[in-house]
């Protein structure tokens, strides 16, 4: 049997996309709203195949290095756009992007080799905690290139 094993190059998390999913956690009854400016500055071009994925986490499954599922993924066609997460129910949260240099990604799975990824940080290489407010919708900017990518390889379980 096989599987497989995320390795990313650069100093970014392991586990920033292993079997993502979406769904919005449960945490709390009250609502949230993110705005996430994103801006893919790396050689591909964004379009209707090749879109731009926001992804949102739970920093405490987040930083343990364990397979996660993301609390939200929402993803755009045109590039340096700002995704809205509306009805977010927890707070405070980690933020990551992917581009989908193969046009394939489904979002159920891990995304595609080589793919280019970028961590919302103030200090490279560590995810920066966003903290929600209720009475108005957060914005942040997400600007990433080539620099960081997603690889796997196989190996027996």
């Amino acid at each position: 049997m096989k599987r497989c094993i995320l390795t990313i190059s650069g100093a970014a998390a392991l586990v920033l996309f292993a079997t993502p999913r979406t769904a919005i956690s449960q945490v709390s009854n009250v609502q949230y709203t993110l705005d996430v400016y994103v801006a893919y500055t790396g050689a591909g071009t964004v379009d209707d195949k090749h879109k731009i994925y926001v992804v949102l986490w739970d920093p405490a499954d987040f930083v343990k290095g364990l397979t996660i599922t993301p609390l939200a993924i929402k993803s755009t066609s045109s590039n340096a756009r700002t995704v809205r997460f509306d009805h977010l129910n927890k707070t405070p949260i980690c933020i990551s992007a992917v581009y989908d240099s193969s046009g394939s990604w489904d979002t159920r799975s891990d995304p595609p080799g080589g793919s280019s990824m970028g961590l919302y940080s103030k200090v490279p290489g560590r995810p920066a905690l966003v903290q929600l407010d209720s009475d108005t919708a957060a914005r942040i900017d997400l600007s990433f290139g080539d620099s960081v990518k997603m690889w796997f390889k196989t190996a027996a379980k």
